[in-house]
């Protein structure tokens, strides 16, 4: 048997047991992979989604508002409070709170603002930020742990001007963000929903 004959044989015995399910690749690593292509195709979509780049222009100084960040966790660490995870586990989705200066609350400034965290946190792709004015709609540690499924200051949002941020898997971005309907704001709240996407 000549040598081009043994390495087609080679090559098809691989294949074969490839397909058969004997060789099979670890799910972490199809996981990173995934992550990986991912990553690189929103780094790619990112350079063009020039709304939200507006709002820094490529300026590397702090903005001219005050802001904290005050929840930073991914769904492995919900998770993690009620169930053992697995070492090798990756996490999908990362959810951030930030409190944000009252007087500064305006659609220019959340964008300057979702400009910075998109770059501070770039994985997971799927992100959400909820923005705060206030510390009444915010959980104290004790409140988030007693209450997993949903806040417990939800009846405060109703009071406090706020705005939430997603960036989606497929990159896509869009936020929201509540609006005063007269002088006596609050009560009495409109939401503005602001589409990051670019269609170029």
């Amino acid at each position: 048997m000549g040598k081009p004959v043994k390495l087609l044989l080679i090559l098809f015995l691989t294949v074969s047991v490839s397909s058969a399910g004997f060789a099979q690749v670890p799910k972490k690593t199809e996981k990173q992979e995934s992550s990986e292509l991912k990553k690189t195709s929103c780094k790619k979509f990112n350079e063009e989604r020039k709304q939200i780049e507006s709002g820094d222009k490529g300026d590397s100084n702090s903005p001219s508002f005050r802001y904290i960040i005050v929840v930073n966790v991914t769904d492995l660490d919900l998770a993690a409070l009620e169930e053992t995870v697995p070492d090798d586990a990756i996490p999908i989705r990362r959810y951030v709170d930030v409190l944000m200066e009252k007087e500064a609350f305006n659609e220019k400034n959340l964008i300057h603002l979702f400009s910075k965290l998109v770059k501070r946190f770039p994985e997971p792709i799927h992100l959400e930020v909820t923005v705060h004015t206030s510390l009444l709609t915010i959980e104290t540690p004790e409140e988030m742990e007693a209450v997993s499924t949903h806040s417990s200051r939800v009846e405060y949002f109703f009071l406090e001007q706020s705005a939430t941020y997603y960036r989606f898997d497929d990159c896509s971005a869009s936020f929201e963000y509540s609006v005063c309907l007269s002088e006596d704001c609050p009560p009495g709240f409109s939401w503005k929903s602001v589409n990051l996407l670019s269609s170029k």
